[in-house]
């Protein structure tokens, strides 16, 4: 679950995103030691339930080496901000277990 705050008016509250949420799309990829590190991108659009401001998260997700997650980093825009960064990598982290079965 990500976590995140209403710069506007204040409230917190939690995205629960799925992966029926979010596109993941291949962004780049490059060659490192143990193979390739590709870089996917997903973006969420979300609304405050107190306010009605809108914002969008974006989650960039690292795979490297191959099928193993490694990294996310999630970012919000409009007037926003993250109070739990990990609790968004979930969803990256389920895509690629997903990616590889």
């Amino acid at each position: 679950m990500c976590k995140v705050k209403c710069n506007k008016c204040d409230h917190s509250f939690s995205l629960e995103i799925t992966l029926n949420d979010c596109d993941f799309q291949y962004i780049s990829s490059e060659e490192r030691e143990m193979g390739f590190e590709v870089l996917y991108s997903c973006e969420y659009d979300f609304i405050c339930p107190n306010c009605g401001e809108k914002g969008t998260l974006k989650i960039d997700c690292w795979e490297y080496p191959e099928g193993a997650f490694n990294y996310c980093d999630p970012q919000v825009s409009g007037d926003f901000s993250l109070e739990d960064k990990e609790g968004c990598c979930s969803v990256c982290e389920e895509y690629l277990e997903t990616k590889f079965k």
